[in-house]
């Protein structure tokens, strides 16, 4: 199952019997559990309509007692400006109306809930929604974990001696990084590489800052039909990757699960990204 990332998905999905009706959180102490998780960690929201565009938020209040949510939104003031807009739009709207929703990665799963009601309750100079108790919220487990994509320009990389080519030293781009594996890009013209090949004594840069070294064991490869238009020219086409840790040490599982959990809190450097 994809997920389009941070935005809110269909709302057909969350009904009764729809594609995620299993995931539903309906127990009202769970519900508060999640939500007030959100408010303690300033955990980053995405606040918008099903296939529309999206404002950074968080949630700054949630209020069990009085069934009521407070979301701060951080986003620029022009996103500000078109949230309103497009909440004015759909309240011209005849019943049933579009909700509007809020979407997080809370804990290795995408969390998404509605915001029914929602009114403006400027915060001093900050602006701030007020909305009734979510009516629909499903917590997502997407594999094993939340995977993180680097823009391109600042993309990880992983560097080894080539299985086939000793004396070669291979450096790919990893598309995405999991506790679990990475996804690497093999453009057009390197040596080949094939499903359950070992690749021994892999450099994991994440950063200038942050690398380790382990095995990776190769489980299959993706055929792109299209080129890849955020890459380099040169390296556009290629094969996808997929690949599993192999002896990955505990220090090092650490350090791979710390700079996870550092790029969901900032969006300005990496994106979040349940592909497939």
């Amino acid at each position: 199952m994809a997920f389009l990332e941070t935005h809110p998905s269909p709302d057909d999905t969350l009904q009764p019997g729809g594609e995620w009706a299993s995931f539903r959180i309906v127990k009202p102490l769970q519900a508060t559990q999640l939500l007030t998780a959100l408010v303690r960690e300033e955990t980053p929201l995405a606040v918008g309509f099903v296939g529309d565009a999206v404002v950074p938020a968080a949630l700054w209040a949630c209020d069990a007692d009085t069934r009521s949510l407070r979301v701060l939104l951080t986003g620029s003031p022009a996103e500000h400006q078109q949230l309103e807009l497009r909440l004015a739009r759909h309240a011209r709207q005849a019943p049933p109306r579009a909700d509007l929703y809020a979407v997080a990665y809370q804990g290795g799963a995408k969390l998404q809930f509605n915001l029914p009601q929602p009114r403006w309750r400027p915060h001093g100079n900050e602006p701030m929604l007020q909305a009734d108790w979510p009516s629909r919220l499903v917590r997502l487990p997407r594999r094993h974990t939340v995977r993180v994509r680097r823009q391109v320009g600042e993309s990880p990389t992983a560097s080894f001696a080539h299985p086939l080519a000793p004396d070669y030293r291979a450096r790919l781009r990893v598309l995405n990084l999991s506790t679990e594996g990475c996804a690497l890009w093999l453009p057009q013209g390197e040596p080949p590489l094939a499903p359950e090949q070992l690749l021994k004594q892999v450099e994991v840069r994440l950063d200038e800052e942050s690398a380790f070294t382990t095995d990776l064991r190769v489980l299959y490869l993706k055929l792109h039909s299209d080129a890849m238009p955020t890459l380099p020219m040169g390296e556009a086409e290629g094969l996808r990757l997929g690949c599993r840790w192999e002896r990955l040490s505990a220090d090092d599982a650490n350090r791979l699960e710390a700079w996870i959990s550092v790029g969901k809190r900032r969006r300005d450097l990496v994106h979040l990204a349940f592909d497939e």
